[in-house]
């Protein structure tokens, strides 16, 4: 058998690799790159006749000797360039031969080999490689391999690995299109023993506790500007709930998204702002954005919306937060109370709690007066730590003090 011709390659210093000869023998196969150590390639190797069959064309150039005995089943691996024919844009690629696993044959795009053999190739958590995919499903430029122990999903330009429990989230909820391609791996050094991954229009969590959640748009922003899962939120508890609601042909739509402490709301007028602690229970008692249909005060009106964050700069170190239609004040005293309407006008008239009144103790209450016989009063009252307010029909609020 006459030998191979010697072959001489060109263009692959732009990857660190020196230009190299190979000079065929009926055997073997001798590489000289330039400036590294040569090495002998031996025809009879299996993975030499995959991918380097005699008389093939065109030859790879090869990079690196075959090394076989890897884990987990003694399989085979060598470096070779992707496109020898186009010395102008040379890649390389690291091929596997693992006959034990019943795999001929896998073919390791560019990035994806740099970054498994920085993570310590067969060693690494990743395991061995199994499969690479470039399906319609993925964006244009992206495959995703398969290893043993999770998956890497790359393009020319980076590689991303998935794994676990976020990874299965992700790729039965149709990842790319629904959550987006990660933008870098899972992060699981977080408060609670949590882990986190960051997608083009997601990020997922995971705790022992509440599994996968998903926190997506201008929720997520906020969440993530709190400070994330080591912010006073923590976790999210659930999904995000959206909702249509016309009011008098205004829309009125939304969302929110609990958290392990709190929830934060959204709309297009309010935007996003998150409400907690003894304020968000007096948000629910006002049936949050919605109708009341409890309140002897304000039947079926609706404090709306936040405004604003809570802001706890009050007196004595209580709180306060701004909604659509009414406030809400706080302080460790006097719980959290509503104000809403001419109330909350006389009592902003009156230097909210830092005035005469101080924090209001209830919120508006219906109120009668049977003693003022002949003529008896009805009205609401709303009662402060100094005082109250009281409003009847045709007399308008008044102030009474302790």
């Amino acid at each position: 058998m006459p030998d191979r011709d010697n072959t001489h390659f060109y263009g692959a210093s732009s990857i660190g690799i020196p230009e190299s000869d190979q000079q065929g023998f009926e055997n073997a196969i001798i590489v000289v790159p330039n400036g590294a150590a040569a090495f002998t390639l031996y025809r009879p190797m299996e993975m030499f006749m995959l991918l380097d069959p005699l008389g093939g064309s065109p030859a790879p150039q090869w990079v690196s000797p075959i090394t076989c005995g890897l884990p987990p089943k003694g399989g085979c691996a060598a470096q070779t360039l992707a496109a020898p024919s186009d010395p102008s844009a040379p890649v390389v690629r690291r091929n596997y031969e693992y006959p034990a696993m019943n795999l001929s044959y896998i073919d390791l795009p560019g990035q994806v080999w740099k970054r498994w053999n920085a993570l310590g190739a067969e060693n690494s958590w990743l395991g061995a490689p199994q499969g690479v995919e470039c399906s319609w499903l993925l964006p244009a430029g992206y495959c995703e391999t398969s290893f043993q122990n999770g998956v890497m999903l790359a393009n020319a330009s980076s590689a991303v690995t998935m794994k676990g429990a976020i990874f299965q989230w992700w790729n039965t909820s149709n990842g790319p299109n629904n959550l987006g391609i990660p933008l870098g791996d899972e992060r699981c050094v977080l408060a609670q023993s949590g882990c986190r991954q960051e997608f083009a229009g997601s990020s997922l969590t995971w705790t022992a506790g509440l599994g996968v959640q998903t926190v997506k748009g201008a929720i997520r922003d906020k969440w993530l500007y709190m400070g994330a899962e080591a912010s006073r939120l923590g976790y999210p508890t659930g999904p995000e709930t959206c909702f249509g609601w016309t009011v008098n042909n205004v829309d009125k739509s939304g969302c929110y998204q609990w958290f392990q402490g709190g929830i934060i709301w959204w709309s297009p007028a309010s935007g996003t702002h998150v409400v907690g602690g003894a304020i968000m229970r007096a948000y629910e008692r006002a049936n949050w954005v919605w109708p009341d249909y409890n309140s002897s005060g304000y039947p079926m009106q609706m404090i709306g919306y936040p405004i604003s964050d809570e802001n706890c700069t009050g007196p004595g170190g209580g709180c306060y937060q701004w909604f659509e239609n009414g406030i809400i004040w706080w302080s460790p005293t006097t719980g959290a109370q509503r104000l809403m309407n001419g109330d909350k006008r006389v009592f902003e008239s009156l230097s909210w709690a830092w005035g005469p009144l101080g924090y209001p103790t209830t919120e508006e209450r219906w109120w009668n007066d049977y003693t003022a016989y002949p003529k008896y009063y009805s009205g609401t009252r709303q009662y402060f730590e100094h005082g109250y307010l009281t409003w009847t029909d045709g007399y308008g609020i008044t102030v009474t003090y302790y």
